[in-house]
């Protein structure tokens, strides 16, 4: 989660959404090193008057990662029309149609897709705009502001990579009945994104191909055993990141066959220096999975 907003609307709520579906998320305010550990990313800009306007090296890096396969997620009032184009708009499959100004009281899911059945009362501060987006090709609306064909998400699959275009602020969606709900509209976000398999529950991590089981002792001083199941051969790669999406150290990265398998994490990074207290991310990840453990050394 990117969350460049100076007032933050969303990128706490996007949190809070991952931690009700028992999944682990980054949180970043500015740019990590390397997008391409990330299996989706989730870029949060703001509002009218107060939010951020990407440059041309942030689009480049966003160009960057979906030119490698990934998924994102941008949601930006203004960046859409009242900021200067930049690349990586034009990714998204969206037109956008200038109108009068009207009022984001609802927001509607589109029959048909993966946000059927969806209605949210808007909550922001800001509710206005004074456009709505147009899919262009195989793109298509998700969800819809006050007016049925006032399109306000659109999804793209464009087969390389998928995107999520979004004009206003997930953050100040109020929770209705399912499926109206934050936890319930980012769980579609990621099915839509698709591969993401993190912290499944017990009766359910025999149906993975890999999984993650147990890291012990967890909190740890010295050091901790992290423990994982294949249920094939297959390449693995097992890193821990910081909080905040650095890559601290490559664990297992090879070639392994199906069984249970653990590895050792001593409490240091790449370069053999001790990291500090605080908690980390286990991430095990293979072509089809990825999952994720929280790790705490102290």
């Amino acid at each position: 989660i990117l969350d460049l907003d100076p007032q933050n609307h969303s990128g706490p709520a996007m949190m809070q959404a991952f931690d009700d579906l028992d999944l682990i998320a980054s949180y970043a305010t500015s740019f990590p090193d390397d997008l391409s550990q990330y299996k989706s990313v989730f870029v949060a800009l703001g509002i009218i008057f107060t939010g951020h306007e990407l440059n041309s090296i942030e689009s480049m890096k966003l160009l960057q990662y979906l030119y490698s396969g990934g998924r994102l997620y941008l949601e930006g009032r203004r960046t859409w029309y009242d900021d200067p184009p930049q690349p990586i708009h034009h990714k998204f499959g969206i037109d956008v149609v200038v109108d009068t100004w009207f009022e984001y009281d609802t927001i509607t899911g589109v029959t048909g897709t993966f946000t059927e059945g969806m209605l949210f009362e808007f909550g922001g501060s800001s509710p206005y705009n004074d456009y709505y987006m147009v899919p262009e090709g195989s793109a298509f609306t998700i969800l819809n502001g006050p007016e049925a064909d006032y399109g306000c998400a659109v999804a793209y699959d464009e087969g390389s990579y998928k995107t999520i275009g979004c004009s206003f602020e997930f953050g100040d969606l109020i929770d209705g009945d399912n499926p109206s709900t934050q936890k319930r509209l980012m769980l579609e976000y990621l099915e839509f994104f698709g591969d993401i398999v993190t912290s499944i529950p017990d009766d359910e991590a025999t149906e993975s191909i890999a999984s993650i089981g147990k890291t012990y002792p967890n909190p740890f001083t010295d050091q901790t055993t992290v423990t994982f199941s294949l249920r094939e051969k297959m390449h693995v790669g097992i890193d821990i990141f910081s909080l905040d999406g650095r890559k601290i150290a490559t664990l297992i990265e090879q070639d392994l066959g199906a069984g249970e398998h653990s590895v050792i994490w001593d409490g240091t990074d790449s370069q053999g220096n001790k990291v500090n207290s605080g908690i980390y991310l286990c991430t095990l990840r293979t072509n089809s999975v990825i999952a994720t453990k929280k790790i705490i050394c102290y």
